[in-house]
């Protein structure tokens, strides 16, 4: 199961108030670029506060992630297991979301030092 979508809008306050430039995405992307391209930049289940992934959380797999017109968009391929037609549906409802997953500083609300560590799949859009 193939989703497209906007994970991200750049250069404006996210719901929690940090903004992420489009520069400082650029280089988080560029960073995980090589994880994409061998399909092992991953989408978990839910968000948690971990820095790493933990592989039983894990529902898919992020195909493309690039920068369209200051969003950040992407493709994912949802596994086909037992929540993938149940994560597809609640993403195409718009009961849930994708957006990313990383840690970085935050400088007067803006976000810098940028990791992406995955996308999760959310209740609350980004």
């Amino acid at each position: 199961m193939n989703i497209s979508g906007t994970f991200l809008t750049l250069n404006t306050p996210t719901k929690n108030g940090n903004i992420y430039s489009t520069e400082c995405m650029e280089k988080a992307i560029t960073n995980i670029q090589k994880k994409i391209d061998t399909r092992r930049f991953l989408v978990e289940r839910s968000a948690t506060m971990s820095p790493d992934v933990s592989l039983g959380n894990v529902c898919g797999i992020v195909v493309s992630l690039k920068i369209d017109e200051n969003k950040l968009v992407g493709d994912v391929e949802l596994l086909d297991d037992l929540c993938g037609p149940e994560i597809k549906l609640g993403l195409s409802s718009g009961e849930l979301f994708l957006r990313p997953k990383g840690f970085g500083t935050i400088i007067d609300g803006k976000v810098e030092d940028y990791a992406l560590v995955s996308l999760c799949v959310t209740k609350y859009q980004s």
